[in-house]
């Protein structure tokens, strides 16, 4: 049995991400296939690219590789909102001093209106 390159990929996430569904597992960014091709070219000019297997449409038997990553959810959430948090001290460290300095300089700013009058 040939199979359409798109619904050999498309049935591969598929399966994978139906086998992670409701384990606070997810499917990462990575997916890398291997897989053996066959191509014919048609009359018209196209090429008909399918994933090659071998055996009668019954017996089929094909030998794929298939590596990706998964990530757990809720350590990944746990982690970005640690790097929010660091970045947000990290900011308050940087810009600190100079709040402290617009804040001065508004106080200068006021008492020199009082002094005029204004």
């Amino acid at each position: 049995m040939k199979l359409e390159l798109n619904q050999f990929i498309k049935k591969t996430i598929s399966e994978i991400n139906e086998g992670l569904d409701k384990t606070g597992w997810e499917l990462n960014d990575e997916m890398e296939f291997e897989i053996a091709l066959a191509s014919q070219e048609a009359d018209n000019g196209k090429v008909d690219i399918k994933v090659f297997s071998i055996g009668k449409d019954e017996n089929t038997q094909s030998n794929h590789k298939v590596k990706f990553k998964i990530f757990h959810t809720a350590k990944r959430n746990a982690n970005y909102n640690a790097q929010i948090n660091g970045v947000g001290v990290a900011l308050k460290k940087m810009f600190s001093p100079l709040m402290e300095m617009d804040s001065e300089m508004m106080e200068r700013k006021q008492r020199k209106n009082i002094k005029r009058g204004r």
